[in-house]
This record gives structure tokens, sequence and C-alpha cells, in this order.
């Protein structure tokens, strides 16, 4: 595992120019939108403790996740798509 300016790449991962996806704003207060995304995918959000928030599948390019309700604090948000994932850190 290695980390590279807020991500967090294993084995299988894809690698940093192959990231089609993006997200923003980041430190987050309400919403946190993902775009760019391709195909199926599955987005999971892992908090301090390694704890699963936040669980979706999806097909749109575009995703808006309402972070008001979580609290404060550093997670990993991870998309997997086509066998392959990537893992960034998301204030």
């Amino acid at each position: 595992m290695a980390v590279d300016n807020n991500r967090v790449f294993e084995k299988e991962d894809i690698k940093p120019d192959e990231v089609k996806w993006n997200f923003y704003p980041n430190p987050v207060e309400d919403i946190l939108y993902i775009t760019e995304l391709e195909g199926f995918y599955t987005i999971k959000m892992v908090d301090a403790v390694g704890r699963v928030v936040l669980s979706i599948k999806g097909t749109s390019s575009e995703q808006e996740l309402d972070m008001s309700a979580k609290p404060a604090g550093m997670y990993l948000l991870k998309i997997e798509t086509q066998g392959k994932s990537v893992t960034r850190k998301l204030i």
C-alpha cells in the first residue's frame, strides 16, 4: 500500500493517471460531488476506525452525497469499477 497526495493505492488499484473521476469539495461541509464516473461502480465511505458509513452502487456519471449528518473527521472514499479500485482521503 502507498499514499500519494491524498490517495491510497493497493496492488489492484488503478494508477493515478488512469483515474477519470473527481470529487469536490474537500474538505466537505454539506454535499460531496463525484463526477466523471463510468460504467457500473460501487462507492464506499469508511470512517477513521474502519466502519463502512456509506455504500452505494450506480451507473450514472455523477453522484451527490449528503455529508451534513456525518460527524466531522477523516474518511476514505473508495470507488470500485471494472474490477479495480481507487481510494482517496476525504476530510
